[in-house]
């Protein structure tokens, strides 16, 4: 099996007398910030460092390191081409509203992220980053929900859950 990686390594690990690869995800921000391409794998944490990074080695890593990711994902490669044209909507503070950026940034669709006011500044900064539309409402996560809620029934857009 070949594992497209800019890393040489691989995380392997026996389980049940069979063998399981997995490749490593780059981990942007410290790599950057530390001069060194660091790698980390989401299901067994195993780390890798490189030097120097390059920045096109991203593209093809996941860049919210959350299991929301997935979930947020999986419900959107779900929707109907229409659907996706419609765009979604999800209300989160944190690790579902990266998810659903990153996904809607990938299946090509428009996705609004309602968050609380109160959300710190680098969370909503880091959702922006990753492609998602932030609008700021309630100082509550039930006040962000409710507008998420309603704007997806006016607008004819997808709510995607939080799991």
């Amino acid at each position: 099996m070949t594992i497209d990686s800019p890393f040489p390594a691989l995380c392997v690990r026996r389980q049940n007398c069979s063998l399981q690869l997995f490749a490593l995800q780059l981990a942007p921000m410290l790599s950057q910030k530390l001069g060194l391409m660091f790698g980390l794998n989401e299901r067994i944490f195993n780390l890798y460092v490189s030097h120097p990074p390059t920045p096109h080695h991203d593209v093809n890593f996941m860049k919210a390191f959350s299991f929301k990711l997935r979930g947020a994902y999986n419900m959107m490669a779900n929707l109907s081409e229409e659907q996706l044209k419609r765009g979604v909507i999800c209300s989160s503070a944190g690790n579902h509203a990266q998810g659903v950026a990153l996904a809607s940034h990938k299946l090509g669709c428009n996705a609004v992220i309602v968050m609380p006011v109160t959300t710190p500044q680098i969370k909503w900064k880091s959702v922006k980053r990753l492609g998602g539309n932030v609008v700021l409402v309630g100082d509550a996560y039930d006040e962000a929900q409710a507008y998420a809620k309603k704007r997806a029934e006016e607008e004819g857009c997808t709510f995607i859950q939080m799991l």
